[in-house]
């Protein structure tokens, strides 16, 4: 009876380099020319390579994604659009660098006044229409920032862009125009008024109000 042959345990793997350099013996004693290492070599070299490949530096430069640093102005629509809906007005300034910017349409299709009264950002407004923004512009929905701002109810708003000169009978896509669109009585109160006239009148310090 034949005695049981010893168990195994699993086969460790050598190294690439060792496997190359015992082949590289065999293929020699075998043959013993350098016919069979010409054509051997080459066939275990891309093995080798398979097991073990030092990255390059071009390796490393393609895996590692470059991080481009914008300049002031030079950040994209979202980023804008999101420092006017939060009021973040230093963030605005850096990015509204030429005076055409003020006016410019973004991404979303609306001008950055309507963000900003869409928002209730009474300074980021006032800000904007110091810089020149068309108070009466319409986005691409034909809204006006006095309809943002009423439709959102921003009462302050809505006085700002008012003593800016916005037009309150521009109409909404609905027809309808600021005051029938407004729910707040507050804004209705303030698009009722049809004219402030200067400080210096006939009645002294008050001021005359044209009413519907």
């Amino acid at each position: 009876m034949r005695p049981a042959k010893a168990l195994r345990g699993p086969r460790e793997l050598k190294p690439p380099h060792i496997i190359t350099a015992a082949a590289q013996a065999a293929a020699t004693r075998l043959m013993g020319g350098e016919q069979l290492l010409s054509w051997a070599l080459p066939a275990f070299a891309r093995l080798t390579l398979q097991f073990r490949r030092i990255p390059s530096v071009s390796d490393h430069k393609l895996s590692v994604k470059s991080e481009k640093h914008p300049e002031p102005g030079d950040m994209g629509d979202k980023e804008l659009m999101w420092a006017l809906k939060n009021g973040d007005l230093d963030e605005v300034k850096g990015l509204l660098v030429k005076a055409e910017d003020v006016n410019r349409t973004l991404e979303g299709g609306r001008k950055p006044l309507h963000y900003a009264a869409d928002c209730g950002q009474t300074e980021m407004l006032e800000f904007l229409l110091s810089k020149g923004a068309d108070v009466n512009a319409p986005d691409k929905h034909g809204i006006t920032p006095l309809l943002s701002a009423t439709y959102e109810g921003h009462v302050s708003c809505v006085k700002i862009l008012l003593e800016k000169g916005a037009d309150k009978e521009r109409k909404g896509p609905d027809g309808l125009s600021a005051f029938e669109a407004a729910e707040s009585e507050a804004i209705r109160d303030l698009l009722k008024v049809r004219s402030i006239l200067p400080e210096k009148c006939s009645l002294g310090n008050r001021c005359l109000l044209d009413f519907y």
